[in-house]
């Protein structure tokens, strides 16, 4: 599923990832960590007009960040759509007793090539014996 965020808080990246997991999709970071293996970060910049300003440009930093499910036959996945594939929904629930509903999907390896090649060559550094936890 795509996910986004708006900023990252005082933690950082890594704590902004933890939430947004949390928060959009009800994964805890030990969940992630244990059923999920993160790719290579592809970090740009985007100019847009924003939204509260008109006229206003604005310069985002975007991390795209791939993740892809170890075992998607994992019976605790199939509550995430898997092994199929399916969009699934995740309610998150207000303080003021609304809820909000996220319906995601998940994307294929051919909808997004340019991931599948960072994968790839990563997997090769790794097999060359380089170390890629830098």
């Amino acid at each position: 599923p795509i996910l986004h965020i708006s900023s990252c808080p005082e933690g950082g990246l890594e704590q902004a990832l933890e939430k947004l997991w949390l928060s959009s999709v009800g994964l805890s970071a030990e969940f992630v960590n244990e059923h999920f293996e993160r790719g290579v970060d592809l970090v740009y910049e985007e100019e847009k007009k924003t939204a509260s300003y008109p006229n206003l440009d604005c310069v985002y930093i975007v991390h795209e960040i791939p993740y892809w499910v170890r075992d998607p036959t994992a019976p605790c996945c199939h509550a995430l759509g898997l092994p199929e594939g399916r969009s699934f929904r995740v309610s998150e629930g207000h303080a003021n007793g609304g809820c909000k509903i996220h319906v995601l999907a998940w994307l294929t390896l051919a909808s997004n090539p340019i991931h599948q090649q960072a994968k790839d060559l990563r997997t090769w550094l790794e097999k060359s014996g380089l170390d890629m936890s830098a």
